[in-house]
């Protein structure tokens, strides 16, 4: 985890597991483990963590989980705009704000079987982007919690300030990197899960000191050009 500022970055935590340990379980694990604060801590992954339960643990935390990347296939821009109850089993109204007929959950799909007066769906204007099920009397939508929540997630990655939150998640990509071509962590000395993780870390805090002397000495610098002038 490296924790970004206006006067630079540093590596602030780290995890090292096997290699059968998943990425969602590596962030359900670090956000249990930070305490929630006043002010809101923006935490920037990719889309390998975008995992619905691991936002809602860390909006728990006043945490606003931010992922640049989301797995898998889209889900329909129109589905942002239906409105869901807290728990994601009713549809209070669509996205021409009209109320359902009748909305069952099904458990198998985690989706909502919703139903709609038939004249509702045929004079809509967002028919083709629903595409209803029409029927004699009604018109019929399958719509989950989870595509309303992922076409939400895809709006905002449209904004300019997520756009600038993933170009600050593009520059972490530098530290394995660094770590793989200066201080050859995939050739270590040692074996065993501790051992390697020891030297994991030193090597780890060299990176840290290593960025420390370049702020102090770029800090340096400013100071010298301001007492000359």
């Amino acid at each position: 985890m490296e924790t970004v500022g206006d006067n630079g970055s540093i590596v602030t935590n780290y995890q090292y597991e096997k290699n059968t340990h998943s990425d969602s379980q590596f962030l359900k694990e670090t956000v249990e483990s930070m305490e929630k604060t006043e002010e809101p801590t923006v935490l920037i992954t990719d889309g390998a963590y975008s995992v619905r339960d691991n936002t809602n643990a860390a909006a728990e935390k006043n945490i606003d989980l931010v992922t640049t990347d989301l797995t898998g296939r889209e889900a329909k821009d129109i589905a942002a705009d239906f409105e869901f109850t807290e728990d994601g089993k009713k549809v209070i109204h669509c996205s021409a704000g009209n109320p359902p007929k009748s909305c069952n959950y099904i458990n198998q799909t985690g989706q909502c079987r919703i139903s709609f007066p038939k004249n509702k769906c045929e004079n809509c204007p967002h028919r083709d982007q629903c595409n209803p099920k029409l029927f004699n009397r009604t018109s019929m939508v399958f719509l989950s919690k989870k595509s309303f929540d992922r076409a939400k997630t895809q709006r905002k990655m449209k904004t300019e300030k997520y756009k600038e939150l993933s170009r600050i998640r593009n520059g972490v990509e530098t530290i394995p990197s660094i770590l793989r071509r200066k201080y050859q962590i995939d050739h270590m000395p040692v074996r065993g899960l501790l051992p390697t993780k020891l030297r994991f870390g030193i090597k780890l805090a060299a990176l840290n000191f290593k960025k420390l002397f370049g702020y102090l000495n770029s800090v340096g610098q400013c100071a010298l050009i301001l007492q000359i002038s």
